[in-house]
């Protein structure tokens, strides 16, 4: 076996393992904060083919989103944001929002969809909550740093 088909076999095996745990994002950030919510919540993972809600934390409809720490912005406050389906908006509760880097979740928030006022994108398809907004209505916060 080439170190190729070596690295190609280690990695299937963990797609395999992920889906015997329940159905996660397919992104490694996205599973990250995904297992992240399930550890640190006690998130319950929603059924296979849910394309809004992730889980539940406390019996409330969560979708979860990872930010990449790869980025660095002047402004992080006003650049960084969740954004999902305008469609998803009136299935879900809440958004945890999960930022990752090598280290493991540096900073997250939890808010409710419906007190942090999005702006609309890609004309009104998908909603984006802007970091800032989200600050100030989150009901949860943390930073990790």
């Amino acid at each position: 076996m080439t170190r190729k088909q070596k690295k190609y076999e280690i990695v299937l095996g963990w797609r395999k393992q992920l889906k015997a745990w329940g159905d996660y994002d397919n992104s490694l950030g996205g599973i990250v904060a995904e297992l992240y919510a399930v550890e640190k919540y006690g998130m319950q993972k929603e059924v296979v083919g849910n394309k809004a809600v992730d889980g539940y934390i406390n019996g409330r409809r969560v979708q979860v989103k990872a930010k990449d720490s790869r980025k660095v912005y002047k402004n992080p406050d006003t650049q960084h944001y969740a954004q999902i389906k305008a469609v998803h908006k009136k299935e879900i509760d809440d958004i945890l929002l999960i930022f990752v880097n090598d280290q493991g979740v540096y900073e997250e928030y939890l808010f409710d969809v419906n007190k942090v006022k999005p702006k609309k994108v890609n004309d009104g398809k998908s909603l984006r909550y802007i970091l800032k907004d989200i600050k100030t209505f989150c009901t949860l916060a943390k930073l990790h740093r």
